[in-house]
């Protein structure tokens, strides 16, 4: 496995963590099983990642290192406003 895609990978359990912990609150106040508010938790994190890596790789057929940081850029502000 290249380095670049086992970053993207880890990257990506990542933002499936910070997800989950915050829908899954969420979803427990209104009702909503667990393990359905963490599915749909980190579907909707892993699709908004994919995408942002996808549409940065239609652009030009290749992935550097500031499309990547780009496409978890959402998360990365996140954190650092915490």
């Amino acid at each position: 496995m290249s380095a670049k895609l086992k970053t993207i990978l880890l990257r990506i359990v990542a933002v499936c963590a910070v997800e989950v912990f915050g829908i899954v609150g969420v979803g427990s106040v209104v009702g909503v099983e667990v393990w359905k508010s963490a599915a749909v938790a980190v579907l909707a994190a892993v699709a908004t990642v994919l995408r942002g890596i996808g549409l940065a790789y239609l652009d030009d057929g290749k992935l550097d290192e500031a499309e990547i940081d780009a496409a978890f850029q959402k998360y990365a502000q996140e954190a650092d406003d915490e």
